[in-house]
């Protein structure tokens, strides 16, 4: 409520980019990197320079870098996050809608969303599977429909062989979640970047 969270948004998302400029000097191959921010940033007509400054200040290239916003953020100020996310991808930094499915839903604002990436909620993902047929189309044709508006869909909170392979049969771009790790402290995560390990 007091906003404290836009400080530690950025704290995280500075941090964020001095690693990626670490990794860039050490030959580290660096990853693109999602961050999360607060729905509070669209209070702030600033929010998009702050976001190129970091990255600029911190010499590292856009396409490192992933805005993920919780999917009621962009509703409550939705001209402002439609501002937001134009900058951004005109800059070369993707945008992604995280926990697609709750809070505000609406199909209807699916269509006018600009970004590129539409982030399943779990809730959706733990039906897979449990003998109820029609969440399984649900899922196919949110999926598809994603895919033919110009989007790319991960499905959040995968944890078992047969959600991957369900999602890997209906086209899902991508998928995360304990199936494939766990999170980890930033050393070992650097480590897994030198191994080169391919899951």
């Amino acid at each position: 409520k007091e906003g404290t969270i836009c400080d530690l948004d950025m704290y995280v998302f500075e941090a964020v980019c001095k690693d990626i400029r670490r990794w860039s000097d050490y030959a580290m191959n660096p990853v693109r990197v999602s961050v999360n921010f607060s729905k509070q940033h669209f209070k702030d007509e600033h929010f998009a320079d702050k976001i190129l400054d970091v990255i600029h200040r911190q010499r590292i290239s856009p396409t490192f870098i992933e805005i993920e916003l919780t999917e009621a953020s962009g509703f409550e100020s939705f001209d402002n996050f439609v501002e937001f996310s134009k900058v951004m991808r005109e800059n070369g930094i993707e945008v992604s809608i995280d926990d697609f499915g709750t809070g505000y839903s609406s199909l209807n604002l699916l269509k006018k969303l600009d970004v590129d990436i539409i982030k399943l909620d779990k809730s959706f993902i733990d039906t897979i599977q449990s003998n109820e047929n029609q969440d399984e189309i649900f899922i196919k044709n949110i999926v598809n429909m994603i895919n033919e508006l110009g989007m790319r869909v991960v499905a959040e909170g995968v944890e078992t062989d047969s959600q991957v392979a369900f999602l890997k049969q209906i086209a899902c771009d991508a998928v995360q979640g304990y199936y494939f790790d766990r999170p980890m402290p930033r050393d070992r995560y650097e480590e897994r970047l030198l191994e080169k390990r391919i899951y």
